[in-house]
C-alpha cells in the first residue's frame, strides 16, 4: 500500500511538473510573439520616419516655390498647380505612432502636416487662395500641440483627429471646419468662431471658449468636461450624448440647443438662455439653473420640473414658481414643453 501511495505521488508530481512546464512554455511563446510584434511596429515606424524625412526635404523646396510665387504676385495668390502639389505633399505625410520613452504612442499623428500648416499660415496668402488650400489640402491628424495661432483663418479646414492640446487659438476662425475627434484639451479659444463646425467626439475638456461663436456647431459625443462657455453663443447647437460635467454655460446663449441624452452633472447654466433647448433623456444632477430662461424647452415628461429638487438642482424653487410643463400633441406627437405660468 505504501509502495502504491508513493508511486501515485511520484506520478502526480510528474504530471503536475509536465503541466507547469507546458504552461510556462506557452507563456514564454506568447511573450515572444508580443515582443516580435512590438519590434515589428517599431521597425515599421522607423521606416516610416525615414520616408517622412525625404518628404520633409521636398516640403522645404515646395514652400520656397510657394514663397517665390507669392512674391511675384502683388495680390499674393497661388496657382491651382501649386495648390495641387501641396495637396499631394500633405497626402504623403501619413500619420504614425510616435516613439516615446514608454513605447509607441496610442494616437497616430503627423508633425509634418502640422509644420506645413503653420508655415502656410505665416506666408500672408490671399484669403481666396488660402480658402482653396484649406478646402483641398488635408491637415487631419496634424500634431499642433501647444501651437500659438491667434486669429488664424482656418475656416473649412480638415483638422479631424488633429492634436491642439494646450494650443493658443484666441479669435481663430474655424467656421465649418472638420474637428471630428480633434484633441482641443485645454486650448484657449476665447472669441473664436466655430459656427457650423463638426466637433463630433472632439475633446474640448478644460478648454476656454468664453464669448466664442458656436452657432449650429455639432458636438455630439464630445467631451466638454469643465469647458468654459461663459457668454458664448451656442444657439441651435447639436450636443447629443456629450459629457457636460462641471461645464460652464453662465450667461451663454443656448437657444434651440439640442442636449439630447447628455450628462449634466454640476453643469452651470446661471443666467443662460435655454429657450427651446432640448433636455430629453438628459441626466441632470447638482446643476445650477439659477436665472436661466427655459421657455418652450423640451423635457422628458410632465414631472421633469418637479424632480429638479430631487436631483439637487440649484434654482429649482425659482423655476417652479415661474414655469410649468405643458403637453403638446401637435402633429399627433406628444411633446412636453416648459411654459411660463
Amino acid at each position: 500500500e505504501n509502495r502504491i501511495l508513493f508511486t501515485g505521488l511520484i506520478v502526480g508530481a510528474l504530471i503536475a511538473g509536465a503541466l507547469m512546464f507546458f504552461f510556462m512554455q506557452k507563456r514564454l511563446a506568447q511573450k515572444e510573439v508580443g515582443l516580435q510584434r512590438a519590434y515589428a511596429i517599431q521597425y515599421a515606424t522607423l521606416i516610416d520616419s525615414v520616408r517622412q524625412s525625404g518628404l520633409v526635404n521636398l516640403m522645404s523646396s515646395l514652400l520656397e516655390k510657394v514663397e517665390n510665387e507669392l512674391d511675384q504676385n502683388p495680390d499674393r495668390t497661388l496657382s491651382d498647380g501649386t495648390i495641387l502639389q501641396l495637396t499631394g505633399l500633405s497626402d504623403g505625410f501619413k500619420p504614425y505612432a510616435m516613439l516615446m520613452e514608454s513605447g509607441l504612442s496610442e494616437s497616430h499623428l503627423s508633425p509634418e502636416r502640422g509644420h506645413l500648416l503653420v508655415m502656410l499660415l505665416g506666408m500672408e496668402i490671399d484669403s481666396g487662395s488660402l480658402s482653396k488650400v484649406l478646402s483641398r489640402v488635408t491637415f487631419a491628424h496634424a500634431d499642433l500641440k501647444g501651437v500659438d495661432l491667434p486669429g488664424a483663418q482656418l475656416a473649412g479646414a480638415n483638422l479631424a483627429y488633429a492634436n491642439f492640446k494646450d494650443a493658443k487659438l484666441m479669435s481663430v476662425n474655424l467656421a465649418g471646419a472638420n474637428l471630428r475627434s480633434t484633441n482641443l484639451w485645454g486650448a484657449q479659444l476665447q472669441h473664436a468662431i466655430l459656427s457650423a463646425a463638426d466637433g463630433t467626439r472632439a475633446d474640448l475638456s478644460w478648454a476656454d471658449l468664453r464669448e466664442a461663436n458656436l452657432i449650429s456647431i455639432m458636438l455630439s459625443g464630445a467631451n466638454l468636461t469643465s469647458t468654459d462657455f461663459t457668454q458664448a453663443n451656442l444657439s441651435n447647437a447639436t450636443i447629443h450624448w456629450a459629457k457636460l460635467n462641471s461645464t460652464f454655460f453662465n450667461n451663454a446663449n443656448l437657444n434651440g440647443a439640442d442636449l439630447l441624452g447628455s450628462f449634466l452633472e454640476k453643469t452651470q447654466f446661471v443666467e443662460s438662455n435655454l429657450n427651446k433647448a432640448n433636455f430629453v433623456k438628459t441626466v441632470i444632477t447638482e446643476a445650477n439653473l439659477s436665472g436661466a430662461l427655459l421657455d418652450s424647452a423640451s423635457v422628458q415628461d410632465e414631472c421633469w420640473l418637479s424632480r429638479l429638487n430631487d436631483f439637487s438642482v440649484k434654482g429649482a424653487d425659482e423655476i417652479l414658481k415661474k414655469y410649468f410643463v405643458d403637453i403638446d400633441t401637435t402633429n399627433n406627437q406628444t411633446k412636453y414643453l416648459i411654459k411660463p405660468l
